[in-house]
């Protein structure tokens, strides 16, 4: 069976030459890794039967998240978590599509435009769902990016995208804002806008997730609204 390694390291170098001014690093990386996986590139180690004596080399794997072939596990583990989440009702799959004039200005600035395409369809979505006619109420939303670049009819790329929840909160005394994704190890930052700190939060768990996605320890359940009595003092009875 042809593996997809098998085709990089007999097509790899070509494509790489061809296209070397519009190869992002980690691009490239993912290719050399993709072909070396498993492979005595990667070193491995040895292991000996203590019965019959059959010595066994493994390989080591690349782990790097775009490897179909030492990721395969994980994947199917991240889909059985999301499907343990989900709710006993009715689901929906929406299709939102990215104009064919923007995809040279997405494959340039990938970050940027994707994001903001996620964040403008989730929006889209929550603004006809906030609408009584429709549902009256907010969604949840598991939302994914999938995308498929065509070149000569050969597929060449697949990119998805993770949607994580956010808690904002502002300092009263510097006006900084601050977010974390609960349960999020390490993802946490600041900006003085809430521009400036939705791209940081985003460059940090892109940086989080570029050895696979993380399980996360806590999950984001929603907000109450919580009423206390609370004793001011007495007040004059006429």
């Amino acid at each position: 069976m042809v593996e997809l390694a098998d085709i990089v390291r007999r097509a790899g170098p070509e494509y790489v030459h061809a296209h070397a001014g519009g190869l992002l690093a980690s691009q490239r990386r993912a290719l050399d890794d993709i072909a070396q996986c498993r492979t005595a590139a990667m070193g491995g180690s040895v292991s000996r039967c203590d019965t019959c004596g059959a010595v066994r080399y493994h390989y080591h794997s690349c782990r790097n998240r775009h490897c179909p072939k030492c990721q395969e596990d994980r994947a199917q583990d991240w889909l059985a978590r999301i499907q343990a989440r989900l709710l006993p009702c009715d689901h929906y799959l929406l299709t939102l599509t990215l104009p064919h004039q923007l995809r040279a200005v997405a494959r340039r600035h990938q970050r940027v435009v994707y994001a903001a395409l996620l964040r403008e369809a989730a929006a889209s979505v929550q603004t006809l769902a906030a609408d009584r006619q429709w549902v009256g109420g907010m969604l949840g939303i598991l939302a994914v990016l999938h995308i498929v670049v065509y070149f000569d009819s050969h597929v060449l790329r697949r990119l998805v995208m993770r949607t994580y929840t956010a808690i904002i909160e502002r300092d009263p005394d510097t006006g900084v804002y601050v977010g974390s994704v609960p349960g999020f190890p390490g993802a946490h930052s600041q900006g003085d806008t809430l521009d400036e700190l939705q791209a940081n939060l985003q460059e940090v768990i892109a940086m989080l997730l570029e050895d696979g996605e993380k399980p996360l320890e806590a999950e984001f359940v929603g907000t109450q609204t919580i009423r206390v009595a609370q004793d001011v003092g007495s007040i004059p009875v006429f």
